[in-house]
């Protein structure tokens, strides 16, 4: 729908235009989903990293491995734009390349994070065991996050985050690399934005 205008004043608007008009701004500025991608990093010197490794062709991709704990970083902002309140959600985009074999990843999360002038959290430790049925070379794995609750973030908080497959674990039964494809954060956005780009941001 779009908004109703006169092109002339002095003609009043119907009730059904009127209730329409009003339906059509609440529309405009209720909440809507948005995502931010994050390409996961290996940090020299930093535990043991995934390896970059061929996935497709000549398409690279970071690799983790069986048998052993490797890991990655990324680092990521709470967009001016996010509603606050509203809870984020993480997402592992994984796939197994072009092994035939099943089994379950563990992936796990190590974060942390702080408002702007706030103090880091204790690191916070989450794992999502991602199960692979067997003969699905290539397949396209998506794993969600429980949420992180949206009265404990800020915009612009800054989250600094540790990506590793538990593949020493017991749990961790996929006997192939993973190849991590990226990570996304899911939030909710005002849709007219942010006033201010300074802290507190009203």
């Amino acid at each position: 729908m779009t908004i109703v205008y006169r092109q002339t004043k002095g003609s009043a608007l119907t009730y059904a235009e009127l209730d329409g008009n009003f339906a059509d701004l609440a529309a405009r500025t209720s909440v809507a989903w948005a995502m931010d991608g994050l390409e996961p990093s290996v940090r020299e010197g930093a535990g043991t990293p995934a390896e970059l490794l061929p996935f497709y062709g000549n398409i690279a991709a970071y690799a983790y491995a069986p048998g052993s704990l490797t890991e990655s970083f990324a680092n990521w902002d709470v967009p001016l734009a996010w509603a606050p309140g509203t809870d984020l959600y993480l997402a592992f985009h994984w796939s197994p390349g072009n092994s035939n074999a099943g089994g379950t990843v563990r992936w796990c999360i190590e974060y942390t994070g702080a408002a702007v002038d706030g103090t880091f959290f204790a690191p916070i430790t989450e794992v999502y065991d991602a199960e692979h049925m067997a003969n699905m070379p290539y397949h396209h794995h998506q794993v969600v996050s429980t949420p992180f609750p949206g009265n404990q973030a800020a915009p612009n908080q800054r989250f600094l985050i540790r990506i590793y497959r538990d593949g020493a674990a017991a749990q961790d039964t996929f006997p192939d690399d993973a190849f991590l494809l990226g990570v996304d954060f899911y939030y909710q956005v005002n849709k007219f934005g942010t006033p201010s780009f300074i802290p507190p941001y009203t």
